[in-house]
């Protein structure tokens, strides 16, 4: 129970150095909620995932809202957010499947 504990400190601690702009120190805290946390928490790799592309590291955000739509298949945020990254990246097939997939959920 103390590492979740610890894991959700370092998830909202992440969550607001992202707010404020420091991003290197929030992916730090935030890699270590999801490290330390018991079970895969599909928001903790959302949020991972929206500093990667705030840094423009797009692979690594596009793997990290994959992984919390794998854990939420449901996660409209994450789909929307995957899809920019896809057309970011080139693939407007894949962009084009996320955008509607949040119109078929909602």
């Amino acid at each position: 129970m103390i590492n979740d504990s610890n894991a959700n400190l370092l998830f909202y601690r992440g969550v607001l150095l992202y707010f404020l702009g420091n991003l290197s120190e929030a992916l730090l805290d935030l890699d270590k909620a999801i490290e330390k946390s018991e079970d895969n928490i599909p928001k903790h790799f959302y949020i991972r995932g929206m500093v990667h592309f705030a840094i423009e590291s797009h692979k690594l955000a596009l793997n990290d809202f994959s992984i919390a739509i794998n854990l939420n298949e449901l996660y409209t945020e994450a789909y929307v957010n995957r899809s920019k990254v896809f057309y970011i990246l080139g693939d407007k097939s894949n962009a084009y499947y996320d955008a509607k997939k949040v119109t078929t959920i909602k």
